[in-house]
């Protein structure tokens, strides 16, 4: 059987993806890695694909009962659970106009006609229907009205607007013509009610166990299909009169359903239920939105994870563990949001406007069902995403040791530079989806669609957009590569993305989607508190400039001195090099506390450098053929001489060459108190570091 690396080599891959294959399967701990990130990754997708399908099935009936009912509103609503309150509002700021819609502590009737005599006197030149036609508006509810008939069974929109609405429309208006004299019996009146309109919409739900029956009422208007497949089940809603000036409970939607678990024959539903009911669809529209966010952040975590191990990076191994880390919180915190939007809409719907009537029979089975594996499966590898990220950042941590070595000031240097770019990370996703729920409300958001200057704030967040990809690469570049100028830049973009955010709470429209919705309020919130923390961390880092991160990072590239010289391997002529041959191949156990190498500038700092770097870029001096060789002192660490190639490298360093013994042996002193804190069963660990030195120097 061929092996996999053959078949590489026999289809001459371009280097890169070579490179980038041989780096994802160095070792086991890298596969493992990756294959528990893509595992999770594309499941994860799976769940909130299915979650988004059961909450966008749930939308939809509401929608449709609602578009049957003719209650579609450009309106938003408001529900307070403390008061138990629903309201319709419209408007934003100073413009703000509410009606109440549905409140538990007052009777039904007496809201009802207190509406009915507030309608009639604003609107007392309100539209009315011919003898023979039947108007259902779907315009914006201002406020609850009763239904007004006549003799002849003349029935008028149960909610009315200031904005008239032609009646031949079919985008807002359904019109018929009764052609039928059947008069089905009312069940909950002693007068005969009349059946005036007949709408029937399928949705998709379980299979139905038995055969549906045909539609009863007098009026078809229309049949319409969620899908090209034969529908599983159908509901039909009939608008019916009284013949009386009941209030608006009293005209009621005839829902009939076949394949509905729990909930067969004809359900009579309420204008005033169906009114209430654009608050869950408002709800569910929003837990859409939410669902769609975490598709993507599936993604982009898998990327992070796929990155990682292609660079060895530590921020995108943390940054990817603290993203699974709030993915299992924010999944918690689902199930308990689903927890009190189900007691709400029992207090509101079920037990309140719809009189024990069940909306959804499946809905909360099912959505309780997934969420609940969404939770289980991302504590479950949390846990292993966290072993296995401990395991990984310790084989980064020794790549980190290689670029900067044991030098601890270069090192507290650096850690600032990764916790800065691992919040980075966070802050950028945060950002854009911040961001990017704000436009989708600004153009079909309920709330949104009420500001005023949507174009502009539009606008200004696609800059915003555009500009998020040039922060993120000045933010990682400028502290690497100390940078003064582009680390302006990203401090500029910062202030800029704080200033809009802070302008955000002029809009009453935003402060108003705020306040309402949870999840949004979240992004916008952690997005800014990162972006601010980012900020301070880049003024942290500007601080330390000038302790030669640079060097260590980049050592590989030319050096700006003009007396350093890249080393290639040494020669046996070559008596310059071949000593620095003699020196590796000694037992030498290497001080891991901080050294100082290039003594101090002009300006009296210290600078220091590790070794590997110095060993790399440094011109060694040329030792006569005179001097003896290095007398082995790995065990009993006597002061050197100044023959000593490690005290020459120390006066190299120091730029002009000078320097004492007593400095040599204070230095070699210091070396020898820490060394004797060392233990013996380290001796391996020193031997390791000396062969990458070894392999480093010859280089």
């Amino acid at each position: 059987m061929v092996r996999a690396k053959h078949v590489l080599e026999v289809l001459s891959l371009p280097a890169k993806i070579k490179l980038v294959w041989s780096r994802l399967t160095s070792s086991r701990l890298a596969v493992f890695y990756l294959v528990l990130a893509a595992t999770h990754g594309v499941t994860q997708v799976a769940l909130q694909i299915t979650a988004f399908t059961v909450n966008t099935d749930a939308a939809n009936l509401l929608n449709n009962i609602i578009t049957v009912g003719g209650l579609q509103s450009n309106n938003f609503t408001l529900y307070d659970a403390k008061t138990k309150t629903l309201e319709s509002c419209s408007g934003h700021g100073r413009d703000l106009t509410c009606v109440t819609i549905w409140q538990a502590a007052t009777d039904a009737n007496t809201l009802a006609q207190d509406a009915s005599n507030a309608y009639a006197s604003s609107n007392s030149s309100s539209s009315s229907a011919t003898a023979s036609d039947v108007t259902a508006t779907s315009s914006v509810p201002q406020s609850l009205v009763p239904t007004s008939t006549s003799s002849n069974g003349t029935i008028t929109a149960p909610y009315a607007t200031s904005t008239p609405t032609a009646s031949g429309s079919t985008a807002s208006t359904v019109n018929a013509i009764a052609s039928s004299s059947t008069t089905p019996a009312a069940a909950t009146t002693q007068t005969t009610a009349k059946v005036l309109v007949t709408h029937t919409v399928f949705v998709t739900v379980a299979a139905p166990t038995t055969t549906a029956p045909e539609p009863t009422a007098s009026l078809d208007l229309d049949r319409r299909s969620v899908s090209s497949q034969p529908p599983q089940a159908w509901l039909e809603v009939r608008l019916t009169d009284t013949n009386s000036s009941a209030p608006v409970s009293d005209t009621t939607l005839s829902v009939q359903t076949s394949g509905l678990a729990n909930n067969p024959g004809v359900v009579d539903v309420s204008l005033e239920c169906v009114a209430v009911l654009r608050w869950p669809l408002q709800t569910l529209r929003n837990t859409q939105r939410e669902d769609v966010v975490f598709v993507f952040f599936q993604i982009w975590v898998l990327g992070m994870s796929v990155v990682a191990v292609l660079n060895e990076s530590i921020p995108h191994t943390v940054a990817a563990l603290l993203t699974h880390g709030l993915a299992t919180m924010w999944a918690g915190f689902q199930l308990f949001d689903t927890s009190n939007f189900k007691k709400s809409f029992a207090t509101l719907v079920v037990n309140g406007a719809c009189k024990g009537i069940t909306i959804f029979p499946t809905y909360w089975k099912l959505r309780g069902v997934v969420e609940i594996l969404i939770l289980v499966m991302n504590a479950v590898v949390l846990v292993a995403n966290a072993f296995l990220s401990w395991k990984v950042l310790k084989v980064f941590g020794w790549a980190t040791f290689r670029r900067i070595g044991a030098n601890r000031k270069v090192s507290n240097v650096y850690k600032v530079v990764l916790v800065m770019a691992t919040l980075l990370q966070l802050a950028l996703f945060f950002m854009l989806t911040s961001v990017a729920l704000w436009i989708d409300q600004l153009h079909s958001g309920a709330i949104g669609r009420f500001s005023s200057h949507a174009t502009v704030e539009i606008t200004v967040l696609s800059i915003i957009v555009c500009l998020l990809v040039p922060w993120l690469g000045l933010g990682w570049f400028s502290v690497r590569k100390e940078s003064k100028k582009m680390l302006y830049g990203f401090f500029a973009i910062s202030g800029i993305f704080v200033g809009e955010w802070a302008s955000e709470f002029i809009s009453s429209s935003w402060r108003m989607t705020f306040k309402t919705w949870a999840f949004f309020a979240i992004m916008s919130v952690v997005s800014m508190g990162l972006t601010i923390f980012v900020t301070v961390l880049g003024v942290c880092c500007l601080r330390n400039f000038g302790h030669g991160l640079p060097a260590c990072l980049y050592g590989q590239e030319t050096l700006e001195h003009d007396d350093f010289e890249r080393i290639s391997p040494p020669t046996p002529t070559d008596l310059e090099k071949s000593y620095l041959v003699d020196l590796l191949e000694e037992d030498i156990a290497w001080p891991e506390d901080t050294v100082d190498w290039r003594g101090r500038t002009p300006a009296d700092q210290a600078v220091a450098v590790p070794l590997p770097a110095v060993v790399r870029s440094a011109h060694f001096p040329t030792i006569p053929a005179s001097q003896p060789p290095m007398s082995e002192r790995a065990n009993d660490f006597q002061p050197p001489t100044t023959t000593d190639l490690r005290y020459k490298l120390s006066l190299r360093t120091t730029g002009n060459g000078t320097g004492s013994e007593a400095e040599s042996r204070d230095w070699f002193q210091d070396t020898q108190s820490s060394r004797s804190r060392w233990s013996q069963d380290e001796a391996d660990t020193r031997k390791s570091k000396l062969m990458v030195i070894k392999r480093w120097a010859i280089q």
